[in-house]
């Protein structure tokens, strides 16, 4: 999959992901299409009360696009996204990791 993830595509999640939330069915998550050569669709959630957001990937990949999207996935686990792009009050956000 060739697909140049930039700033414009965080403002589309960060304008949708408040509107979320994960413990609702799938189709009511924001999805949001990456497409390049193959489509994947990226179905997002937030936690509502919380930090996390839900990520829900859907599409026909191969087996080196399957394993750069668990990197992304593990990476993004890593690292505290909600208070960089907004989505929470940055002094709510617990810092011990």
């Amino acid at each position: 999959m060739a697909y140049d993830f930039d700033d414009s595509d965080w403002l589309a999640i960060d304008t949708a992901l408040p509107g979320t939330d994960d413990e609702q069915p799938r189709s009511d998550w924001y999805t949001y299409p990456l497409v390049g050569r193959d489509r994947v669709d990226l179905h997002i959630a937030r936690s509502v009360g919380g930090s996390e957001v839900s990520v829900s990937v859907q599409g026909t990949v191969d087996g080196r696009v399957r394993t750069r999207v668990e990197l992304l996935l593990d990476l993004m686990a890593s690292y505290d996204l909600m208070a960089s792009y907004g989505l929470v009050d940055e002094r709510s956000v617990h810092r011990g990791r």
